[in-house]
């Protein structure tokens, strides 16, 4: 600062802003080039060799790029971005179909080129509900220049649902988790009316009276116990639970006892505003000498949960864990 006192010439000395340039660490570089595998056109950040070959593999199909990104941290190179090109490498797809015959899901690839041809997908039914669900294991399938087979990645997701407002709906979780493929719903939606069934877990004596015995000896409605009320919840479409409370007693025939819970249950429903209908029914086999009870629901999925007080699920065996045996509208349409 000049503070001027008297008449003449006075000079400032300020800095010109002039700044060296900054040297760049020559510990991170870039690679840009063909790759075996790995994502196509798109930096990844890596810092060390097994970070390489994760990503973009450890064979020869790479070319040059293994051994130059080798040479660069073997001589203290620290932090790389390589990008990974190819000249009309695609992405490998494959439709299946449900046990109709219809085309169903398209698996995509994430990976262009030979890595993405080497993707397996095998479709399995052994999950919480075998009729309803499945489970989807991916992986890749190598083969040595000797002739031997290895798998690598291996991905499995299990439980999974076509339908799409499922927490396990298979695009929703398969698009986000997998790192091998993406997947695309080919499948047409449920026609107006299909319905949801379940078949209870409990096969009763075909003849009406044994059977009504049988189902009061298994609600407790027997001595002196005559009536009782139970306690259950059903859940539609994966909404909040709505809870179920019925009176039943030893005077009802198998018919009016199905109507009973029917009753309680779309009430319930009706008070809590959901449009979804529940029916309860017999499917009467003397052929067989047995019958099942039958809950349907048309448009909408639903479950059964245990009551916390006075259950009726597990006496009627409501559910699959009880043995229950569940069949979604949406279940045709998953991979055969």
């Amino acid at each position: 600062m000049i503070n001027p006192t008297y008449p003449g010439v006075y000079v400032r000395e300020e800095s010109s802003g002039a700044r060296a340039v900054a040297g760049v660490a020559t510990s991170v570089t870039a690679f840009v080039g063909m790759t075996e595998r790995g994502p196509l056109d798109t930096p990844k950040q890596i810092f060390n060799l097994p970070d390489y070959e994760r990503n973009f593999g450890s064979g020869s199909a790479g070319g040059e790029m293994l051994p130059q990104v080798k040479l660069f941290f073997d001589n203290g190179g620290g932090e790389a971005f390589v990008t990974r090109i190819a000249n009309g490498a695609q992405q490998a797809t494959i439709t299946v179909r449900d046990e109709s015959g219809t085309d169903t899901l398209e698996f995509v690839a994430k990976e262009h080129g030979v890595s993405g041809n080497r993707v397996r997908a095998e479709i399995s039914y052994d999950s919480i509900s075998p009729e309803s669900r499945f489970n989807l294991r991916l992986y890749r399938r190598i083969v040595s220049t000797t002739g031997s087979v290895s798998e690598e990645n291996a991905e499995v997701f299990t439980n999974l649902s076509m339908n799409p407002d499922d927490p396990s709906y298979i695009k929703s979780v398969v698009d986000v988790q997998s790192e091998l493929v993406t997947v695309e719903n080919l499948a047409a939606a449920p026609a107006a009316g299909a319905e949801s069934v379940l078949y209870t877990g409990l096969i009763y004596p075909n003849t009406a009276n044994d059977a009504r015995d049988d189902m009061y000896a298994r609600l407790g409605l027997e001595g002196a116990v005559t009536t009782a009320t139970f306690d259950f919840q059903i859940r539609i479409d994966q909404s909040q639970p709505v809870g179920v409370s019925v009176t039943l007693n030893d005077t009802m025939a198998m018919t009016p006892l199905a109507t009973a819970i029917e009753t309680a249950i779309n009430t319930a429903l009706s008070a809590d505003g959901s449009a979804a209908t529940i029916n309860f029914d017999w499917d009467n086999n003397p052929g067989q000498s047995r019958r099942h009870m039958i809950v349907r629901c048309a448009d909408h999925s639903f479950e059964f949960i245990p009551g916390t007080i006075n259950d009726l699920t597990a006496p009627l065996m409501l559910t699959e864990s009880q043995g229950a045996i569940y069949l979604d509208r949406f279940g045709p349409t998953r991979p055969a």
